[in-house]
């Protein structure tokens, strides 16, 4: 679908998928993120996950950009679903809480399988 230096888009069993190319999900990576997932959520795409297995750190815009996601797609009826999460993110996630509203999966099949259920 879309493909750049920081991301890919690819649309898979009517759910997109995001994989973020960029280790670092910071600074100049945010932008173009928030760019595509603003056109995905205008174009009311409904079902999207966001793979993060190349990403080993995340800022507080990075984070952001993920929830702003999560309360549109929400709004919207839609599901947002976390893939690959390394360790250290997870524990980010756990101590700010966010675990209460992300739903995670260990990998992208995985992410797969679980949005068929919420669909």
């Amino acid at each position: 679908m879309i493909e750049s230096n920081i991301l890919s888009l690819q649309e898979k069993n009517g759910t997109i998928l995001v994989t973020i190319l960029e280790p670092k999900l910071y600074q100049d990576a945010v932008i173009p993120l928030q760019t595509a997932m603003i056109r995905l959520l205008d174009n009311e795409e409904r079902h999207i996950i966001v793979d993060l297995s190349n990403v080993e750190v995340i800022n507080s815009s990075g984070i952001g950009v993920l929830i702003l996601l999560w309360d549109r797609l929400s709004e919207m009826g839609g599901h947002l679903i976390l893939a690959g999460c390394c360790a250290l993110l997870r524990e980010l996630f756990e101590r700010m809480r966010l675990d209460l509203i992300f739903h995670t999966a260990d990998s992208v099949e995985e992410a797969l399988d679980l949005m068929e259920e919420k669909k």
